[in-house]
């Protein structure tokens, strides 16, 4: 992938993916506060006492702007590639498991969300998984986070009694103001509804008050409401070992 210009040192990279300015890309930040982050996932692989079984571990990790390259100090800068780099990145990992003869993956997320483009690829790739997929959420499963686990079909979906589901308004990573930034708003909006509609099974006009109160749902309300299949009082890591 071409950079808009040569940086004088090494980019930042999570989990293969190279942080940096693409041009072109959708997901445009603003960049008025030198001391922001950009949030994006990270994700470590964890074996299993099970055969053939293995964890997925995805949490997040947050980078300064002033540690990537610009061109422009506000304009022009995708700070993270599309969807599609997140995809392919996160495919790979799946295809290495498959390889290793893993069948069951056991995908334990602890995020707060971060770039949409980023959950939406990782998301992608997981869908494209032919074994058993359960997803379990041990903390934190919030903002873009909840497409992962409403964009997959998953046998199963745990919480843990501690952890906690938040949904709210996304926030689109576009810089450009007026009527095109409204319309991606708005077409980010629809896409959340349907999503969340679809795994709780509730009107649209419950979900509509959820996400404008930005409402944050503890593990039994979340079985309540349908986000999950199940609580336990704690995550069984007795199960896993490091890979």
């Amino acid at each position: 992938m071409r950079y808009g210009i040569r940086p004088a040192f090494k980019l930042p990279t999570v989990n293969g993916v190279r942080m940096g300015r693409y041009k072109g890309e959708k997901n445009r930040a603003n960049v008025k506060d030198p001391n922001a982050t950009v949030t994006v996932p990270s994700w470590r692989v964890e074996g299993s006492a099970r055969p053939g079984a293995a964890a997925l571990v995805i949490t997040s990790e947050s980078i300064h702007i002033n540690r990537l390259p610009m061109r422009r100090r506000f304009t022009d800068c995708a700070l993270v590639p599309s969807s599609a780099a997140w995809k392919r990145r996160m495919g790979q990992e799946l295809t290495r498991l498959r390889q290793k003869g893993v069948t069951d993956l056991d995908v334990v997320v602890d995020s707060e969300g971060g770039v949409r483009a980023c959950w939406e690829g990782i998301t992608q790739a997981i869908k494209g998984w032919k074994g058993r997929g359960r997803l379990l959420i041990d903390g934190a499963c919030s903002s873009a986070a909840t497409i992962l686990l409403c964009g997959v079909r998953w046998d199963c979906v745990t919480i843990t009694r501690r952890s906690h589901i938040t949904v709210h308004n996304p926030t689109v990573e576009l810089y450009e103001g007026g009527r095109r930034h409204d319309r991606h708003r708005d077409a980010a909006d629809k896409a959340f509804l349907k999503l969340y509609r679809k795994r709780t099974e509730r009107k649209a006009e419950i979900v509509k008050q959820w996400i404008r109160e930005g409402k944050t749902f503890t593990a039994m309300e979340a079985v309540v409401a349908g986000w999950v299949d199940e609580m336990k009082p704690r995550m069984d890591w007795e199960t896993h070992a490091n890979a």
